[in-house]
């Protein structure tokens, strides 16, 4: 067993919130809203198949988290390729999300024993809050 040696370093953003964001943005009015949600939608869907891959025993820990650098490279070339006026207001604020948090994305390709979306603590609480209501 894996022992992590500082939590607080190992932290993982949920990639279903922000696919939900994603999502939001294909119904844009905005061509370049839609563009960006499909680029990154499409890397995170790739980085989310490395995990089910490793799972399935498909890949070793060493090349899933040799993908990582990978991933990485193609969400910077999307960030840093904006449109030539540059990225509609929503398109932005999300790239200004990723980069805020650039650590926290990928951390279940390093560690595959966390979960993409980390959504475990999320999911007990709405358990406990519809059971109240």
């Amino acid at each position: 067993m894996l022992t992590i040696p500082n939590r607080r370093r190992l932290a993982q953003k949920c990639l279903t919130h922000l696919e939900r964001d994603l999502e939001a943005l294909n119904t844009s009015r905005f061509e370049e809203n839609r563009l960006f949600a499909q680029a990154v939608g499409e890397i995170l869907a790739t980085a989310r198949s490395w995990y089910r891959d490793y799972h399935a025993g498909q890949l070793s820990r060493f090349q899933i988290a040799g993908q990582r650098p990978v991933i990485e490279a193609q969400l910077l070339a999307v960030l840093n390729n904006p449109p030539e006026k540059g990225w509609p207001a929503d398109a932005q604020r999300l790239a200004n999300r990723i980069q805020r948090y650039w650590i926290e994305w990928f951390t279940f390709l390093d560690y595959p024993e966390v979960k993409p979306d980390n959504n475990d603590a999320e999911r007990a609480i709405v358990r406990w809050s519809c059971i109240g209501k």
